[in-house]
């Protein structure tokens, strides 16, 4: 039985509604109103909110029973039984398209009666949850669907920066000695870095953004961290920090989470233009079924929960679904690129991780981020000795780069550095070109997104023909890197030293076993 439910009784024969509420009293339910007209009913139904209601058709004023159900359905979603005396074609037609959740015919005996409301109730709730996955499947159709664009986006502007920032370098070395003209060509470089970093955030918003995952126990981040958070701060805002004890680990990148918790903290500070309190806390958290939370529904498990509160200006409810959306801001003019909750989003999401949002407009807003708790693992790092290498060589080097300006600047750069450097523009000339050099191939530069086949495809197949060749392969998409055997992976933008880095240090490693 759903005690407690709230049930309104719209029904013009005093007795019978009173008679129907002892009867509901009686088992449980509570009776927020007994109204003898539709007109009446409808002026109070936000006061009265109830969730179900039982309504005869015949009443008092102009509306009769199915058209108040039929006004009900059409503003407020509330499951009606109607209860008459009347079983007529007509009437029946009429009830038929209001949808009723039950329809009962006087007289009733009360088993009549209690059946047909827990059916109705049970009907609703199963309805109100269909409603909300649909919302949260469309919600995150929307928000894959922008992900897939900005994704798309810093690919293609990863290749701009990497000819710019190539170019930059090559100006450099031919105006060396010019102090004016080399300030001018650091300054193109540092706006590279610049544009660099919004592509960054980018890609974590589309969940591309290469991930160092590690076990780590958030309350010692969020420790280190606090100097760091106060000096964001402004006076006029005061910073609480809430560390939880006997949290479970969670498994992120370090520094993705001090990325998560700095764009929060400037959200929130960003929203309390005339001061206030933020205040960050963490929780742990174990659900034994799955919630349906503001933005998504959280599954059952075992959580820490990093939640970040303001008492700033709120967020409307109609802003929910949009502000995680790259470029999507509520702040003033020039207050915002709005990439921060765009990058925290992509960022929980590439962490296996959910989020919820409670805002009241005027209130303040809290962000609750749920990371799943994991067992510490320690983790052993083998040293590493990091000898100085020479980037210069000569072997034998094939680029593969559909764009015609990074395919030249790779080019350049290698030769210059003393390699024999073979280009091609798509795979079909590279298996051509390689088909035609009578000598060896000891390393493949291949661009991932190639056109007909990808550079991993083509690594692969070359290797039929090339066995123990090496590839470095380079990208705007970091998370496509392929897990192949004696190949390294180089995200765009580079630049001329990283490149002949890259290469060097692949050319000098080990061999895999065959």
């Amino acid at each position: 039985m759903a005690d407690g439910a709230a049930i309104v009784i719209v029904e013009d024969e005093f007795i019978v509604a009173l008679d129907i509420q002892r009867y509901l009293e009686r088992n449980g339910y509570s009776v927020k109103g007994i109204l003898p007209s539709g007109e009446e009913f409808l002026d109070r139904v936000e006061d009265l909110k109830p969730d179900l209601v039982l309504m005869d058709i015949k009443l008092q004023g102009k509306l009769d029973g199915v058209e108040t159900a039929a006004l009900l359905a059409d503003r407020w979603a509330v499951p009606v039984i109607l209860l008459t005396a009347y079983a007529d074609e007509p009437t029946l037609a009429r009830a038929k398209i209001t949808q009723p959740f039950g329809y009962l015919l006087k007289p009733f005996n009360e088993q009549e009666l209690r059946t047909s409301i827990e059916i109705a109730l049970y009907r609703s709730m199963m309805e109100k949850r269909l409603r909300e996955s649909e919302r949260l499947l469309r919600q995150a159709q929307k928000m894959e669907a922008v992900g897939r664009l900005a994704g798309g986006i810093a690919h293609d502007f990863n290749n701009i920066l990497t000819a710019i920032l190539g170019y930059a370098n090559l100006l450099g070395e031919e105006v060396h000695g010019n102090p004016k003209l080399q300030d001018d060509v650091e300054g193109v470089k540092k706006a590279v870095k610049r544009a660099e970093a919004l592509t960054r955030q980018l890609l974590a918003f589309s969940r591309r953004q290469p991930m160092e995952p590690k076990v780590i126990q958030p309350r010692e981040a969020l420790d280190e961290m606090h100097r760091m958070l106060e000096r964001l701060l402004p006076a006029n805002v005061h910073l609480i920090l809430r560390n939880g004890e006997r949290l479970p680990c969670i498994r992120i990148d370090p520094i993705h989470l001090e990325q998560i918790i700095l764009n929060l903290i400037v959200n929130a500070r960003d929203a309390m233009p005339e001061g206030g309190q933020i205040e960050v806390r963490l929780t742990p958290c174990g659900l034994d079924s799955s919630r349906a939370g503001s933005l998504e529904r959280i599954p059952e498990g075992s959580y820490v929960v990093l939640t970040v509160q303001d008492t700033g200006t709120g967020i409307p409810p109609s802003d929910y679904e949009r502000i995680f959306e790259p470029f999507f801001t509520t702040k003033a003019k020039e207050g915002g690129t709005g990439l921060g909750l765009a990058t925290v989003y992509g960022i929980v999401k590439q962490s296996n991780g959910y989020i919820d949002l409670e805002s009241r407009v005027g209130e303040g807003t809290s962000f609750s981020l749920y990371f799943p708790g994991v067992q510490y693992e320690a983790v052993r790092e083998s040293s590493r000795e990091r000898e100085a290498r020479v980037d210069q060589g000569t072997e034998s080097i094939l680029v593969v780069e559909d764009d015609d300006e990074i395919r030249s600047l790779m080019e350049r750069a290698l030769a210059r550095r003393g390699y024999s450097v073979l280009t091609a523009a798509h795979p079909g000339e590279a298996i051509l070109v390689s088909e035609r050099h009578a000598g060896r191939i000891d390393l493949i530069v291949a661009d991932i997104g190639l056109p007909i086949m990808s550079g991993s495809d083509l690594v692969k197949r070359m290797r039929t023909v090339l066995p123990g060749v090496k590839a470095l392969f380079v990208s705007g998409y970091p998370e496509n890197a392929p897990d192949l055997p004696d190949s390294a992976f180089l995200p765009k933008p580079f630049t001329e030293a990283v490149l002949a880095a890259a290469v060097r240090r692949l050319l000098d490693s080990p061999a895999a076993k065959p």
